[in-house]
């Protein structure tokens, strides 16, 4: 399988580890666990007794291994290894043709599922939403785009916008908005106590699909930085 971007060991170890949201070239990912890695034999060992003999005082494993993150070859004979990403986030604003050069502009907000073949939304690029949920058991989720905007219960499923209005970028500048006429101030997604973006949903998108856990704790507003990187701490899967 073909690479779709590539990153330094030591970012693997540090900044962009299982978990962390990356730019690719074409997409936005978020990289993946241990289970996504390549078979430790296909994995050079590193070899520090001081750092496992902590490791096995913090963990209680008896004598736990290390690996280095996978290298890529030069060689292109040798088969590609690698480590394993999901697309994340799955929601994307459009990037709307416009000839006027304006402060206010109005973007669609549409999921993956709308996209064409080539990443498109009818012909148009698109960018993954800089807006992701989280809660501090390390848990990671979209935003429930449609929830945000509309009363509880409300089943409308129109074309969502996203108006901005300035060029700070800031979350008072943003407002959500439905093509019913409904209207949220992207702001108040920050507000924590009125539990704006409901309970989490315990997602752990770095382990795939279908690998939430329970969880209790109101959902907060992520916002990646520059470089996107954003890290969750995840924690292991169990079992």
């Amino acid at each position: 399988m073909k690479a779709h971007g590539q990153l330094r060991r030591s970012q693997v170890v540090t900044t962009w580890g299982p978990g962390s949201l990356l730019d690719l070239p074409l997409y936005s990912v978020i990289l993946g666990g241990l289970d996504s890695w390549p078979n430790v034999g296909a994995l050079e060992e590193v070899v520090e007794p001081r750092l496992t003999g902590k490791l096995q005082l913090m963990t209680g494993i008896t004598a736990p291994r290390l690996y280095a993150p996978p290298a890529a070859s030069s060689d292109p004979s040798v088969p590609t290894t690698g480590i394993g990403v999901w697309r994340f986030p799955e929601w994307f604003l459009v990037q709307e043709e416009s000839s006027v050069d304006t402060r206010e502009r109005s973007r669609r907000i549409v999921h993956r599922m709308k996209l064409d073949a080539r990443g498109r939304y009818e012909g148009q690029a698109v960018v993954p939403t800089r807006f992701v949920r989280a809660c501090p058991h390390g848990h990671v989720d979209d935003l429930d785009w449609y929830r945000y905007v509309h009363e509880p219960g409300d089943p409308c499923r129109r074309q969502l916008w996203l108006d901005e209005r300035g060029t700070g970028g800031d979350l008072g500048d943003l407002t959500v908005r439905c093509e019913c006429k409904a209207t949220r101030g992207l702001h108040k997604a920050a507000e924590i106590e009125n539990v704006p973006l409901g309970i989490c949903s315990g997602a752990r998108p770095w382990l795939g699909r279908n690998a939430n856990e329970d969880c209790n704790l109101p959902s907060r507003l992520l916002t990646a930085g520059a470089e996107r990187a954003v890290s969750t701490r995840p924690r292991e899967r169990r079992g």
